[in-house]
């Protein structure tokens, strides 16, 4: 029972471990720190992390599947090249996804969700205001995560996780443009403004014309890129 319980704890130890890596590197490459093509080098990120290889290896498969790393078994792990198909796909299924998940979640919320929801305008206003751009696209991600979440479907908060990650470098890049911040937060009040009716057919419809209005600065960053 006892080694049980140190079994448990190292298992749990060693899953914070690749979370803090895996975290870490895919803000880096969001954020364009870690370049398109740039090598990743386990025994480098292992000293630099403090932690042994195997975290490393598990955050690097995670952001593989996702999409953000290329492996290679004979040259090792890169930063996976901006791929314009694999953008355009991701769009069209998490518009299709996240425009269903909120149309269901709007007659599901209960006040402490939309409490939740409240709160993350307001520090999205604050993080706006003092012109924290990486704040702003965390609290973005969990804006969207608190209405996922209230359906209670890991599978598809997984899928919905993935298709984000693929997105994160277009969308990041695009919340520079002089006005998309702004635009941003105004579109997110207005998906918040549809919930609290209740209206599913509302709340879907404000989340559709979001989705599209990110798509059309994605593509506009592609066609300069």
């Amino acid at each position: 029972m006892k080694k049980e319980k140190v079994r448990a704890a190292e298992t749990g130890d060693e899953r914070s471990k690749t979370a803090k890596v895996y975290h870490a590197l895919r803000r880096r490459i969001r954020d364009l720190d870690l370049a398109p093509g740039a090598q990743l080098r386990k025994n480098e990120l292992a000293l630099e992390f403090g932690v042994s290889r195997a975290p490393i290896s598990e955050a690097l498969a995670k952001l593989a599947e996702e999409g953000l790393v290329d492996i290679y078994r004979q040259s090792g792990s890169f930063v996976a090249p901006i791929r314009d198909q694999d953008i355009r796909e991701s769009m069209i299924i998490r518009t299709a996804l996240e425009v269903e998940t909120v149309r269901r979640a709007t007659t599901l919320l209960t006040d402490s969700d939309l409490d939740k929801l409240q709160h993350n305008l307001d520090e999205q206003t604050k993080a706006l205001k003092a012109g924290n751009l990486p704040k702003l696209d965390e609290l973005d991600a969990e804006f969207h995560t608190i209405i996922v979440s209230v359906l209670d479907c890991p599978r598809l908060q997984n899928e919905l996780e993935s298709c984000r990650a693929r997105l994160d470098r277009q969308r990041f890049r695009s919340l520079r443009e002089k006005l998309r911040p702004n635009e941003t937060l105004d579109e997110h009040r207005r998906i918040y403004d549809a919930l609290r009716t209740r209206d599913a057919e509302y709340s879907a419809a404000a989340m559709r014309a979001h989705l599209n209005y990110v798509n059309i600065a994605i593509e506009r960053w592609l066609d300069e890129a």
